[in-house]
């Protein structure tokens, strides 16, 4: 991602998106609860621009890209020995690691919901990317490597809540 005005445009996007939307709602929250939630959507709105971003300046040429279909063909690049794969499924695990430990810790989503929101969430993504940054092909490995860093958050989080409700018995 560079960093140019038409990344700049989504970014303020994003900041009148909070303000009109979640900054109301969540002022009235505890000063931890709001924190938290504003580092959440920080958090989605990195996760935004690593993968989908520049967004608004794309659509106009949207329908005129050919997309490309999806490879299903699980961890391939490991089987096919191409570039750095193990660090890209280590930055695809880790990428999803707080949206589950957020989901948890915040909405107290049980495993079933954290695992098909990580799926969900990972899909959308791979679906956009071809639309918006051209050259992308969407992978199958990464809904797969984004929702185990999802289920990693979970379990994250689910530990530090047995730690404080032990704390506070």
């Amino acid at each position: 991602m560079f960093f140019t005005w038409r990344v700049l445009l989504d970014l303020i996007i994003a900041a009148i998106i909070y303000y009109k939307f979640f900054y109301p709602k969540w002022s009235q929250y505890s000063k931890f609860d709001f924190i938290l939630r504003n580092v959440f959507y920080i958090y989605m709105v990195i996760v935004i621009a690593l993968t989908l971003m520049p967004i608004a300046a794309s659509l106009p040429t949207i329908f005129s890209i050919q997309y490309k279909p999806m490879n299903h063909w699980a961890f391939s690049d490991i089987v096919q020995g191409y570039g750095s794969y193990y660090k890209q499924i280590f930055l695809n695990v880790l990428m999803m690691v707080p949206f589950g430990f957020f989901l948890r810790y915040i909405k107290g989503y049980n495993l079933i919901k954290v695992v098909t929101y990580s799926f969900t969430f990972s899909l959308l993504i791979e679906l956009v990317q071809p639309l918006l940054i051209g050259g992308r092909i969407s992978d199958i490995t990464d809904i797969i490597t984004n929702t185990i860093g999802g289920i990693i958050g979970y379990l994250i989080a689910s530990y530090i809540l047995k730690l404080e409700q032990k704390r506070e018995n």
